[in-house]
């Protein structure tokens, strides 16, 4: 599931409305949630996440935006500096023990 719309990240990408890319802009946004779940150690639907879309806390939504527009921007592969993102995402951490 999509918790970023593709007009969402269009709009924080500066993309016109109708300017395609939707598959391409699906990709990316779950690649970028994939890549929070990953800062933060747990799913964020589900189980061990957040009940609904809905209940996602901004800060997380916004991390999400974030980590799209480096994949968007950059292409190739490349390190992304994730720090900004585990500011934003770091009360929500699932730390685990063993």
């Amino acid at each position: 599931m999509l918790l970023v719309t593709i007009d969402a990240a269009k709009e924080h990408l500066g993309l016109e409305q109708n300017e395609g890319e939707e598959g391409h802009l699906s990709d990316l946004i779950l690649a970028a949630q994939a890549t929070v779940e990953d800062v933060l150690g747990r799913s964020l639907l589900g189980e061990d996440g957040w009940s609904t879309a809905a209940d996602v806390p901004a800060n997380v939504i916004h991390a999400i935006k974030l980590v799209l527009g480096e994949f968007f921007l950059n292409r190739e592969l490349v390190q992304i500096d994730l720090s900004v993102v585990r500011v934003l995402v770091g009360r929500h951490v699932r730390v685990s023990i063993g």
